[in-house]
């Protein structure tokens, strides 16, 4: 009896040691999902930043377009003006 008392309690152990073997790869794989939604929150975020930056780069490109689109109006109004003005003097 001693020897079949002595079976079932190694059999116990590993029972226990694969409970504890299968509960420490759960937590182990908790951590990791966790790990990986922390990464994937931070992506997000940063893509944000970068999408609210591009905006702010364009809108900052579109000011200087519509200053030069005003400057080459100027232009050619001031260039319209002397070709009206010389038209006036030779008449």
């Amino acid at each position: 009896m001693s020897a079949a008392g002595a079976s079932c309690g190694s059999i116990g152990e590993e029972n226990a040691s694969r409970i504890d073997d299968t509960e420490e790869m759960e937590l182990l794989l908790e951590n990791y999902y966790r790990q990986a939604e922390d990464l994937a929150n931070v992506a997000r975020e940063l893509r944000v930043l970068i999408d609210d930056s591009e905006s702010v780069i364009f809108i900052n490109l579109d000011s200087h377009r519509n200053v030069m689109m005003r400057l080459n109006l100027q232009l050619t109004m001031g260039t319209f003006s002397l070709s009206l003005f010389g038209l006036i003097g030779v008449a």
